[in-house]
């Protein structure tokens, strides 16, 4: 076990390189729009909640609501949404100004919904160090 604790940063980044070849190999089956804005953004919150909890040391977990975590992985939810939220804005005459390389990047489409189910599990998940015995 004590290896496996050395290893574990490294571990991270080869299942990130693994999850970016698969979903991007995935990615060229269905270029549907159901794909991209919800099964997508999907995958990656399930996949950055396992990495959230391969990184607790203890398999006790309580809730609890970290506010800022979460406002970091709302914010993150609305970068990556914020191609279609400009689509939808032209109706409402009101336009969020977002640069069109952060828009179609690799990086918002696979790295970003893995992180906002990074800091949404961080942020309602805790890990329970202090027991009380009894």
């Amino acid at each position: 076990m004590k290896y496996f604790e050395i290893l574990k940063p490294y571990l991270i980044i080869i299942i990130l390189f693994i999850y970016v070849i698969v979903i991007g190999n995935g990615k060229s089956v269905d270029q549907s729009l159901f794909y991209e804005v919800i099964i997508r953004p999907i995958e990656g919150a399930l996949f950055g909640t396992f990495l959230y909890m391969l990184n607790l040391r203890d398999s006790k977990m309580t809730f609890k609501l970290k506010f800022h975590y979460l406002i970091i992985a709302l914010i993150l939810v609305l970068i990556y949404y914020s191609r279609y939220i400009s689509m939808l804005a032209f109706y409402a005459n009101y336009s969020i100004e977002v640069p069109y390389l952060l828009i179609t990047s690799p990086i918002i489409l696979y790295i970003c919904p893995v992180l906002v189910g990074y800091y949404l599990s961080k942020g309602l998940i805790s890990e329970n160090i202090h027991f009380i015995k009894k």
